[in-house]
C-alpha cells in the first residue's frame, strides 16, 4: 500500500495492541492514543487478546468510544506490540477477520538491551515501517539490520488523585523502597534475584515489590 494515497489521515488510523494492559506496552499504546486524540485524529482501537481486566476508569474512558473488531480496521495500522508477540498477535487477529496485507502496517516495539534479537528481527521485517520510541531502541534495531524512524514517546500524564499508603497496606512510619518486578519479562532483561527472608522482628524499612501478571508459584519465589 502507498501511504501517500491515503488522503484523510484523521480517520485512517487503527491502533492495535493491549489498550487495557497495566504493562509498559499498554501504557505506551495509551499514550500514543492520547497524542492522536490531542491533534484531532479519531483512531480506531483493537484489543488483540482481551486478556487484561477492564477496571481502570481512565483506560475505559480513553478506549470505549473507539474500540472496534479486527474486521473494522482502517488502512493504516499501528501495532504496539513487541517482536516476540508478532506471530501470535497476527494469528489471533486473522481468526477474527483481519487481513494483514490489506493495509499499511507499522510496528512500535520496545527493547531494553543494545542488541535486538535476530529471531525477532525477521518478524519485524513483515511490517511496512518500524517506529522507535527512543534513539537507544533505534540503535538496537540497527544491530539487527532494521531501519526505523525515531518517533519518541508521549509522556504527558493527566492529573489524578494520589493514593495514600494505607490504600496499599503500607505503614506510614516505614521507610519504603519501591521496586518493580515484571514476571512476564525475560531473565536476560531483568535478572531477578531472590531477596533474603524478612527478619522476624517488625522491620523499620519496607520494600514494596510491584509484580505484574503473577502466575501460580511466582508469588512464593519473590517473598
Amino acid at each position: 500500500m502507498n501511504l501517500r494515497k491515503t488522503a484523510n489521515y484523521r480517520d485512517s488510523i487503527t491502533m492495535i495492541g493491549h489498550p487495557f494492559a497495566s504493562t509498559g506496552v499498554g501504557e505506551q499504546m495509551r499514550s500514543h492514543i492520547s497524542a492522536l486524540l490531542a491533534v484531532g485524529a479519531e483512531p480506531r482501537i483493537v484489543d488483540i487478546f482481551k486478556f487484561a481486566s477492564r477496571e481502570d476508569p481512565n483506560h475505559i474512558r480513553l478506549v470505549r468510544h473507539h474500540e472496534v473488531s479486527p474486521r473494522a480496521v482502517t488502512s493504516i495500522r499501528i501495532f504496539h506490540i513487541n517482536g516476540d508477540e508478532v506471530e501470535g498477535a497476527i494469528a489471533a487477529l486473522e481468526q477474527d477477520g483481519f487481513n494483514f496485507s490489506d493495509g499499511y502496517n507499522v510496528i512500535v516495539p520496545a527493547w531494553e538491551l543494545p542488541v535486538y534479537p535476530a529471531k525477532w528481527a525477521a518478524l519485524l521485517r513483515r511490517f511496512d515501517a518500524i517506529w522507535a520510541l527512543s534513539s537507544f531502541i533505534h540503535s538496537s534495531l540497527l544491530t539487527a539490520g532494521l531501519e526505523s524512524t525515531f518517533v519518541g514517546q508521549s509522556v504527558e500524564v493527566g492529573k489524578q488523585a494520589f493514593l495514600p499508603r494505607a490504600y496499599f497496606g503500607i505503614r506510614e512510619s516505614a521507610f519504603v523502597l519501591l521496586h518493580f518486578f515484571d514476571t512476564t519479562s525475560f531473565a536476560a532483561r531483568v535478572r531477578p534475584r531472590r531477596n533474603p527472608d524478612r527478619p522476624a522482628r517488625r522491620p523499620t524499612v519496607v520494600m514494596v515489590v510491584a509484580v505484574t501478571a503473577a502466575r501460580l508459584g511466582v508469588s512464593d519465589d519473590i517473598k
